[in-house]
Protein backbone atom coordinates (compact mmCIF):
# COMPACT_ATOMS: atom_id res chain seq x y z
CA UNK A 1 0.00 0.00 0.00
CA UNK A 2 1.24 3.21 -1.07
CA UNK A 3 2.07 5.82 1.92
CA UNK A 4 1.09 9.60 0.87
CA UNK A 5 3.41 11.22 3.17
CA UNK A 6 2.44 15.13 1.82
CA UNK A 7 -1.43 13.70 3.72
CA UNK A 8 0.43 12.70 6.80
CA UNK A 9 2.59 16.08 7.21
CA UNK A 10 -0.74 17.77 6.48
CA UNK A 11 -2.68 16.44 9.09
CA UNK A 12 0.15 16.41 11.49
CA UNK A 13 0.22 20.57 10.65
CA UNK A 14 -3.51 21.01 11.16
CA UNK A 15 -2.89 19.37 14.20
CA UNK A 16 -0.25 20.84 15.57
CA UNK A 17 -1.93 24.58 14.18
CA UNK A 18 -4.92 23.36 15.84
CA UNK A 19 -3.14 23.29 19.29
CA UNK A 20 -2.09 26.91 19.34
CA UNK A 21 -4.93 28.51 16.93
CA UNK A 22 -7.96 26.29 17.69
CA UNK A 23 -9.97 26.37 14.24
CA UNK A 24 -13.37 27.97 14.46
CA UNK A 25 -16.78 27.40 12.62
CA UNK A 26 -17.03 29.54 9.36
CA UNK A 27 -20.71 30.29 10.27
CA UNK A 28 -20.85 30.89 13.90
CA UNK A 29 -16.80 31.04 15.13
CA UNK A 30 -16.98 28.45 17.94
CA UNK A 31 -14.53 26.23 18.38
CA UNK A 32 -14.32 22.49 16.27
CA UNK A 33 -12.11 20.13 15.64
CA UNK A 34 -8.75 19.78 13.75
CA UNK A 35 -9.55 19.77 10.27
CA UNK A 36 -13.18 20.72 10.89
CA UNK A 37 -14.85 23.65 9.19
CA UNK A 38 -18.00 23.97 10.52
CA UNK A 39 -19.76 22.75 13.61
CA UNK A 40 -22.49 20.24 13.64
CA UNK A 41 -25.42 22.68 14.38
CA UNK A 42 -24.49 24.96 12.09
CA UNK A 43 -23.95 22.07 9.41
CA UNK A 44 -27.36 21.07 9.87
CA UNK A 45 -29.16 24.09 9.79
CA UNK A 46 -27.67 25.06 6.59
CA UNK A 47 -29.03 21.20 5.12
CA UNK A 48 -32.52 22.58 5.97
CA UNK A 49 -31.91 25.78 3.97
CA UNK A 50 -31.11 23.42 0.69
CA UNK A 51 -32.32 24.28 -2.78
CA UNK A 52 -34.38 21.47 -4.61
CA UNK A 53 -34.80 23.20 -7.67
CA UNK A 54 -32.53 25.80 -9.73
CA UNK A 55 -33.60 28.70 -11.48
CA UNK A 56 -33.25 29.43 -15.36
CA UNK A 57 -32.89 32.55 -16.59
CA UNK A 58 -32.80 34.21 -20.32
CA UNK A 59 -30.12 36.87 -20.89
CA UNK A 60 -29.63 37.85 -24.15
CA UNK A 61 -30.82 35.47 -26.01
CA UNK A 62 -29.21 32.38 -23.96
CA UNK A 63 -30.90 30.80 -21.35
CA UNK A 64 -29.07 30.02 -18.54
CA UNK A 65 -29.46 27.60 -15.27
CA UNK A 66 -28.54 28.69 -12.01
CA UNK A 67 -27.15 25.89 -10.03
CA UNK A 68 -27.49 26.74 -6.50
CA UNK A 69 -26.79 24.40 -3.22
CA UNK A 70 -28.68 26.93 -1.04
CA UNK A 71 -31.21 29.54 -1.08
CA UNK A 72 -31.13 31.62 2.08
CA UNK A 73 -32.65 34.81 3.65
CA UNK A 74 -30.14 37.21 5.41
CA UNK A 75 -31.02 35.67 9.02
CA UNK A 76 -29.24 31.92 8.59
CA UNK A 77 -26.03 30.26 8.40
CA UNK A 78 -25.27 30.42 4.57
CA UNK A 79 -25.18 34.43 4.94
CA UNK A 80 -23.14 34.35 8.36
CA UNK A 81 -20.60 32.11 5.93
CA UNK A 82 -20.89 34.59 3.13
CA UNK A 83 -20.79 37.77 5.34
CA UNK A 84 -17.73 36.84 7.81
CA UNK A 85 -16.15 35.97 4.43
CA UNK A 86 -16.33 38.82 2.66
CA UNK A 87 -16.09 41.27 5.51
CA UNK A 88 -14.21 40.21 8.67
CA UNK A 89 -11.41 38.01 6.95
CA UNK A 90 -12.79 34.66 7.98
CA UNK A 91 -11.22 32.72 5.01
CA UNK A 92 -11.71 29.41 6.53
CA UNK A 93 -15.46 29.48 5.15
CA UNK A 94 -14.11 30.13 1.62
CA UNK A 95 -12.67 26.49 1.93
CA UNK A 96 -16.16 25.51 2.97
CA UNK A 97 -17.99 27.22 0.01
CA UNK A 98 -15.62 25.65 -2.53
CA UNK A 99 -15.75 22.27 -1.11
CA UNK A 100 -19.65 22.26 -1.06
CA UNK A 101 -19.58 23.56 -4.95
CA UNK A 102 -16.81 21.26 -6.00
CA UNK A 103 -19.50 18.60 -4.57
CA UNK A 104 -21.91 20.46 -6.35
CA UNK A 105 -19.94 20.82 -9.57
CA UNK A 106 -19.29 17.31 -9.72
CA UNK A 107 -22.62 15.71 -9.50
CA UNK A 108 -23.45 18.07 -12.86
CA UNK A 109 -23.52 16.88 -16.52
CA UNK A 110 -21.22 19.40 -17.85
CA UNK A 111 -17.63 19.13 -18.25
CA UNK A 112 -15.40 22.15 -17.41
CA UNK A 113 -11.66 22.57 -19.03
CA UNK A 114 -11.41 25.49 -16.26
CA UNK A 115 -12.38 27.52 -13.61
CA UNK A 116 -13.22 30.71 -12.34
CA UNK A 117 -15.15 33.40 -10.60
CA UNK A 118 -16.92 36.83 -10.94
CA UNK A 119 -14.38 39.74 -10.34
CA UNK A 120 -13.96 42.84 -8.36
CA UNK A 121 -12.47 46.22 -9.89
CA UNK A 122 -9.11 46.41 -8.96
CA UNK A 123 -9.56 49.35 -6.39
CA UNK A 124 -12.03 47.43 -4.40
CA UNK A 125 -9.89 44.21 -3.97
CA UNK A 126 -7.49 46.47 -2.90
CA UNK A 127 -9.66 48.26 -0.06
CA UNK A 128 -10.85 45.05 0.97
CA UNK A 129 -7.67 42.91 0.42
CA UNK A 130 -8.68 39.91 -1.40
CA UNK A 131 -11.61 38.76 -3.46
CA UNK A 132 -13.15 35.75 -2.33
CA UNK A 133 -13.98 34.33 -5.12
CA UNK A 134 -10.39 34.06 -5.96
CA UNK A 135 -9.95 32.17 -2.93
CA UNK A 136 -13.44 30.20 -3.52
CA UNK A 137 -12.41 28.73 -7.00
CA UNK A 138 -9.15 27.78 -5.72
CA UNK A 139 -10.60 25.63 -2.98
CA UNK A 140 -12.75 24.19 -6.43
CA UNK A 141 -10.35 23.50 -8.36
CA UNK A 142 -7.90 21.73 -6.46
CA UNK A 143 -10.71 19.19 -5.33
CA UNK A 144 -11.57 18.43 -8.56
CA UNK A 145 -8.22 18.52 -10.26
CA UNK A 146 -8.65 21.12 -12.43
CA UNK A 147 -6.87 24.80 -13.60
CA UNK A 148 -7.90 27.79 -11.90
CA UNK A 149 -7.77 31.19 -13.89
CA UNK A 150 -8.87 34.67 -13.33
CA UNK A 151 -10.19 35.05 -16.80
CA UNK A 152 -12.29 37.98 -16.61
CA UNK A 153 -11.47 41.59 -15.62
CA UNK A 154 -13.77 44.38 -13.77
CA UNK A 155 -13.45 47.41 -15.72
CA UNK A 156 -15.00 49.81 -13.76
CA UNK A 157 -17.26 50.25 -10.65
CA UNK A 158 -20.83 49.45 -10.70
CA UNK A 159 -23.85 50.51 -8.20
CA UNK A 160 -24.92 47.47 -6.07
CA UNK A 161 -27.36 45.23 -7.98
CA UNK A 162 -30.10 44.92 -5.42
CA UNK A 163 -30.59 48.61 -5.91
CA UNK A 164 -32.34 48.54 -9.32
CA UNK A 165 -35.02 46.57 -11.08
CA UNK A 166 -34.27 44.03 -13.42
CA UNK A 167 -33.67 46.11 -16.54
CA UNK A 168 -31.19 49.09 -14.86
CA UNK A 169 -29.12 45.58 -13.70
CA UNK A 170 -28.46 44.95 -17.37
CA UNK A 171 -27.90 48.22 -18.32
CA UNK A 172 -25.74 48.95 -15.17
CA UNK A 173 -23.46 45.93 -15.85
CA UNK A 174 -23.34 46.52 -19.81
CA UNK A 175 -19.23 46.42 -20.83
CA UNK A 176 -18.39 46.03 -17.37
CA UNK A 177 -16.82 42.95 -17.60
CA UNK A 178 -13.53 42.08 -20.46
CA UNK A 179 -12.04 38.89 -20.79
CA UNK A 180 -8.43 38.68 -19.90
CA UNK A 181 -6.29 35.62 -21.76
CA UNK A 182 -7.27 32.87 -24.72
CA UNK A 183 -11.12 30.98 -23.90
CA UNK A 184 -11.55 29.59 -27.06
CA UNK A 185 -13.45 26.56 -27.05
CA UNK A 186 -13.11 26.86 -23.52
CA UNK A 187 -15.17 24.98 -21.27
CA UNK A 188 -15.43 27.58 -18.54
CA UNK A 189 -17.12 26.59 -14.85
CA UNK A 190 -17.69 30.37 -13.39
CA UNK A 191 -18.63 30.12 -9.40
CA UNK A 192 -20.18 33.42 -7.11
CA UNK A 193 -20.43 33.25 -3.43
CA UNK A 194 -24.46 34.46 -3.64
CA UNK A 195 -26.66 35.39 -6.09
CA UNK A 196 -29.72 37.67 -6.48
CA UNK A 197 -31.05 37.73 -9.83
CA UNK A 198 -28.51 35.81 -11.72
CA UNK A 199 -27.65 39.38 -13.87
CA UNK A 200 -24.07 39.74 -12.78
CA UNK A 201 -23.64 35.74 -13.28
CA UNK A 202 -25.44 35.90 -16.59
CA UNK A 203 -23.03 39.07 -17.58
CA UNK A 204 -19.92 37.35 -17.33
CA UNK A 205 -21.07 34.18 -19.04
CA UNK A 206 -22.17 36.02 -21.83
CA UNK A 207 -18.86 38.34 -22.01
CA UNK A 208 -16.94 34.84 -21.93
CA UNK A 209 -19.16 33.21 -24.54
CA UNK A 210 -18.57 36.58 -27.05
CA UNK A 211 -14.99 35.58 -26.73
CA UNK A 212 -15.41 32.25 -27.95
CA UNK A 213 -15.66 29.80 -24.82
CA UNK A 214 -17.59 26.65 -25.66
CA UNK A 215 -19.84 26.41 -22.79
CA UNK A 216 -20.33 28.53 -19.53
CA UNK A 217 -21.43 26.42 -16.30
CA UNK A 218 -22.69 28.83 -13.70
CA UNK A 219 -22.32 28.00 -9.51
CA UNK A 220 -22.87 29.87 -6.74
CA UNK A 221 -23.32 28.82 -3.11
CA UNK A 222 -26.03 30.76 -1.53
CA UNK A 223 -29.05 32.03 -3.89
CA UNK A 224 -31.40 35.27 -1.97
CA UNK A 225 -35.12 34.24 -1.87
CA UNK A 226 -37.33 35.98 -4.02
CA UNK A 227 -39.30 39.06 -1.86
CA UNK A 228 -36.06 39.16 0.62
Amino acid sequence: MKIDVKQILNNIYEHVMAFFYPPQCCACGEDVRAGQLICEPCLDELERHRVKNSRTLKYKGRQYTLNSIYRYSYDNVASSIVKRVKYMNKLNGTRFIGSVLAQKASRLSAEYDVVTYVPMTRINELKRGYNQGDYISAALAKQLKLPQRMLLIKRFNTVDQHRLTASKRRENLNGAFKVRGNVKDKRILIIDDVITTGTTLCECADTLYRAGARSVTLLSFSMVRMGH
